[in-house]
């Protein structure tokens, strides 16, 4: 009688396994589909040149960088669930090639977006608010960037590489006014140096 309820239970937990693991199966092959779709939409970001469209673009790359994150999480958990089979993992490696070929879009967006709020920022408000250290390291740093991604991509993304030469310009013609702004972010600047 033990013999049988035991033969039973492992019966049942040979189902329950067989039922998992074809789970499992079904679950990494539409993961696999999902990634290849991922790739769609990162070919279309390739494209993507109108800086009449930025903030439009930037909610997308946005909505990418989340996508690709939580893809990466997914494919751990899917690892994980493989291992405690005793598979082995899964690498992804088109996960792996989509996060670096998205890294220069992103980053090219990102600047530019951060640069033209940053701009409007600058120039609409109040001086006595300005760091203007932190103003010239920030304009400097898209300015040196801009031109290193513009030729990194001029073969690969000419129209990112566009991009990058526009903001690359944009930054140029700002630190024209740099220096002022600068100098109206000093501590001596500060509204407790008027009063």
């Amino acid at each position: 009688m033990i013999k049988e309820l035991v033969d039973d239970a492992l019966g049942q937990l040979e189902y329950q396994k067989t039922l998992m693991i074809n789970d499992l199966e079904k679950e990494k092959a539409q993961f696999e589909a999902t990634l290849d779709s991922y790739g769609e939409q990162l070919e279309e970001f390739k494209t993507l040149s109108d800086l009449n469209q930025l903030n439009k673009i930037v909610e997308k790359v946005d909505q990418m960088v989340n996508t690709l994150a939580l893809a990466e999480e997914s494919a751990n958990g899917l690892n994980e669930r493989s291992e405690a089979f005793g598979w082995d993992r899964t690498e992804y490696h088109i996960l792996k090639k989509y996060n670096t070929d998205f890294e220069p879009i992103k980053k090219v967006w990102m600047m530019f977006s951060d640069f033209r709020n940053g701009q409007q920022q600058w120039l609409n408000e109040s001086f006595l608010q300005l760091d203007g250290k932190e103003v010239t390291e920030m304009v400097e740093g898209w300015w040196s960037s801009s031109y290193r991604l513009n030729k990194q991509l001029n073969s690969t993304l000419p129209e990112l590489a566009e991009v990058a030469q526009v903001l690359r310009a944009e930054t140029t013609k700002f630190k024209e006014v740099l220096l002022l702004v600068e100098a109206l972010g000093q501590d001596s600047m500060k509204q407790r140096h008027w009063v």
